[in-house]
């Protein structure tokens, strides 16, 4: 199988990162567009070298393009996405594993896996997973409260509640404590007050001269 692999172009992981920034902004600004036709899923993505490359090809006229790759990154947590965008050897990795599975799986229909009743029932279940989550992400993203409605909210609740808001005035001090010896005692403190005025450790001099331990 390994030998049936094309190598993973290494030319075409800048135009991936790209696809993928692309791809990235376009879900956090819009949620995927959905129709109602029962099209079914293709088993392999069409491929236009201007902005869906090709970056692994296999036997049978098979290949893996960077939406294909981007669809895989789509999946995981937006933190791992961003930092795998950056390994080219992670996406060829990926790239290398979704062409064995494209491989493996036009094998499966070859050999008529693809009707038996069970996986005819198996794979409308992961259509029907894909595309319910499809429609969740649209739903968050038409619900999602403006900055303006969150503002509106977020001043609502505080003039009803501000009290609960409201933090008493406090206040910290710190000392340095002089034995009471008379006139010297007020001599050091004066000299201790000059110190600090000229810009001396608070915390040194109270180490040194505090009798407060």
């Amino acid at each position: 199988m390994k030998s049936a692999l094309h190598h993973f172009s290494y030319a075409s992981v800048t135009v991936v990162l790209l696809l993928l920034g692309s791809i990235a902004h376009a879900q956090t600004s819009s949620a995927p567009a959905l129709t109602q036709s029962a099209a079914p899923l293709p088993t392999a993505a069409a491929a236009n070298p201007a902005t869906n490359p090709v970056v692994a090809r296999g036997p049978s006229g098979l290949q893996v393009t960077a939406n294909d790759v981007a669809s895989e990154l789509s999946r995981m947590p937006e933190e791992s996405r961003r930092v795998i965008a950056t390994k080219v050897d992670t996406l060829q990795q990926i790239a290398n594993n979704l062409l064995v599975r494209r491989v493996l799986a036009h094998e499966a229909e070859v050999n008529k896996l693809a009707q038996s009743t069970a996986m005819v029932a198996a794979l409308g279940i992961a259509r029907d997973r894909i595309l319910s989550d499809a429609r969740l992400a649209q739903m968050d993203v038409q619900n999602a409260p403006s900055d303006a409605t969150v503002q509106t909210y977020a001043r609502q609740i505080y003039s009803a509640n501000s009290e609960k808001y409201e933090r008493p005035a406090q206040t910290r001090a710190r000392h340095i404590l002089i034995a009471n010896s008379g006139p010297e005692s007020i001599i050091k403190a004066n000299a201790l007050l000059a110190q600090l005025r000229g810009g001396a450790s608070f915390e040194e001099l109270a180490k040194a001269n505090s009798t407060d331990t």
